[in-house]
C-alpha cells in the first residue's frame, strides 16, 4: 500500500509512461501506469490494445491550494502566512496558477498536453457532511433516494446486454477497502481483488497446465444457473 504522498510522487516520476490514469485504490502505481499505457496509441496512430480507464480514488483530504497554487492571490498569501508557497518556488502554469514544486512530472505532462486540471468542481448547495458528500460524488446524485447505483455502475447497466455475453467483467476493483459505491450496478457485477500477489494463476511453471486452464475458462458457460455462472466468471 502507498501513502498519498508516495503515490503522487511515483506517478509524477513515471509520467512519461502513460497518457491517462485512473484507479479505485492507492495500490501499485506501476500496474496502473502499465494498464493506462496499454490502451494508449503509438506515435504512428496504431492502437496498442483495448482502451482501459483507470480511476484512482485517493480517499481522504488533499491540500488543493498547495497542489495547484493561486500564487498571485492576495487572500491565499494573507490566510496562509506559513503554509503558502511563493511565486519563486511554484512550477508556473500561467500568470496566476502554478503546481507544487515537487510535481515536476505533472508539469512535464501538462507541457506535453497529456494532463488536464479541473478546478472548482462542485454542485449547487453543497452538503457539508463528509460521508454524504462522498456518496454524492460516487453516485452523481444529490437526491438521497436515488443513490443506489454509482456513475460507473450505471454505465455498465446501460450496456448490460453486450456485457453479459463478454468473457471478462467490464471492471475490476483493486484494494482492501470496501468496493466504492461508484461501481454499484443493478445488472452487472464488478469483482474485487484485495491483492494482486494473491490473484495469480498458479501452474507450477507448466505451460501445458496454463493452456489447459485457459481453454477451459474460454468454453461457453451455461446460462441456466446464475450462481454457477457467477462462480465460473
Amino acid at each position: 500500500m502507498h501513502s498519498r504522498r508516495k503515490f503522487l510522487a511515483s506517478i509524477s516520476a513515471a509520467s512519461a509512461a502513460t497518457a491517462g490514469l485512473v484507479s479505485l485504490s492507492p495500490l501499485a502505481p506501476r500496474f496502473l501506469l502499465s494498464s493506462a499505457a496499454y490502451g494508449a496509441e503509438t506515435d504512428a496512430g496504431k492502437p496498442t490494445g483495448e482502451r482501459i480507464l483507470v480511476v484512482v480514488q485517493l480517499t481522504g483530504g488533499n491540500d488543493g491550494l498547495n497542489t495547484v497554487i493561486p500564487y498571485t492571490d492576495e487572500t491565499y498569501r494573507k490566510l496562509r502566512p506559513s503554509l503558502r508557497i511563493g511565486a519563486d518556488r511554484v512550477l508556473k502554469i500561467d500568470g496566476s496558477l502554478g503546481l507544487h514544486p515537487s510535481l515536476t512530472g505533472f508539469q512535464t505532462m501538462l507541457d506535453e498536453r497529456r494532463l488536464a486540471i479541473v478546478q472548482g468542481v462542485g454542485y449547487p448547495n453543497p452538503n457539508r457532511s463528509h460521508f454524504e458528500s462522498m456518496d454524492i460524488w460516487h453516485t452523481a446524485r444529490t437526491d438521497l433516494a436515488s443513490r443506489s447505483t454509482g456513475w460507473l455502475g450505471r454505465a455498465f447497466d446501460h450496456d448490460a446486454s453486450r456485457l453479459s455475453a463478454a468473457t471478462d467483467p467490464p471492471a475490476l476493483h483493486l484494494g482492501g477497502e470496501v468496493q466504492p459505491l461508484a461501481l454499484a450496478a443493478r445488472e452487472v457485477t464488478t469483482p474485487s481483488v484485495r491483492s494482486l500477489d494473491q490473484f495469480r494463476l498458479e501452474t507450477g511453471g507448466s505451460d501445458a497446465t496454463r493452456e489447459a486452464i485457459t481453454r477451459g475458462t474460454s468454453l461457453p458457460r451455461p446460462a441456466e444457473n446464475d450462481l454457477l455462472a457467477y462462480v465460473q466468471t
